[in-house]
């Protein structure tokens, strides 16, 4: 495999992630995996001035030739934080979650429901690449459109009991529905009550490798000063709108 190292990318990403970041992309010409260090210097910038350095390990990047989805959350719950799979075929059409998977290296949780929603809703406030699972659409205007007879708060009541490394879907949800509604609820947490108020959440289910368990439903109230079905039903309130 050919093997970059881009640590030296720029002064910020250095300051940022101090560790070393390689990359091994055998599948990848030399311009494309260029290409594809440059647009991740760029996102590990841009996430570090938004959540800022909590990382100093190294990146270990694999680019793999097949079809799949890209992933760093589920590596680090395996106890390889630092680790992330990114897929040639959308490295070559612009269509990585570069950022969503930068942020699940450097803020992982143990609540999987919380840390798709905050790389989803990262991915779209820093105007990443048109990337799974809204590819550039409103993540409200996406979610808006699962809504169901059983209405969409009973969503997020299931989804926020879902532990690390469970995966974010259900009977009547597939994956990309989980994250769009996990993306838009966590954008609704922040543009309404503020991103401090939902840090302090984020903090009390860091990820312990191995372990499961998506937290206690009584630090909603204790952080809001609501229940979370109370929360989801607003949300649902404003979607609606």
């Amino acid at each position: 495999m050919a093997l970059v190292m881009v640590a030296e990318i720029t002064t910020a990403t250095a300051k940022c992630l101090p560790g070393d970041i390689r990359i091994e992309a055998s599948s990848l010409s030399s311009s494309e995996t260029q290409e594809f260090r440059s647009r991740f210097a760029t996102a590990v910038d841009k996430v570090c001035d938004w959540w800022g350095a909590t990382w100093t390990g190294p990146i270990n990047i694999e680019v793999m030739g097949k079809r799949g989805p890209s992933m760093a959350l589920v590596p680090a719950w395996r106890g390889e934080r630092g680790r992330m799979i990114f897929r040639a075929p959308a490295v070559r059409n612009s269509s990585s979650a570069i950022i969503h998977e930068i942020v699940q290296v450097v803020a992982p949780n143990a609540n999987r429901f919380l840390a798709e929603g905050l790389a989803v809703y990262a991915q779209e406030r820093l105007q990443g690449q048109l990337a799974f699972p809204n590819y550039g659409a409103d993540v409200h205007e996406e979610a808006a459109r699962l809504a169901g007879p059983s209405g969409m708060a009973t969503y997020v009541l299931a989804l926020e009991r879902y532990a690390t490394p469970r995966r974010l879907r259900s009977a009547s949800l597939d994956e990309r529905q989980g994250y769009l509604i996990a993306g838009s609820f966590v954008r609704y947490l922040i543009e309404t009550f503020g991103f401090e108020k939902f840090r302090a959440l984020y903090d009390v289910t860091p990820l312990v490798s191995g372990a499961r368990d998506p937290g206690d439903p009584v630090r909603w109230h204790r952080n809001y000063g609501k229940s979370l079905s109370t929360l989801a039903m607003e949300w649902e309130r404003e979607l609606r709108r």
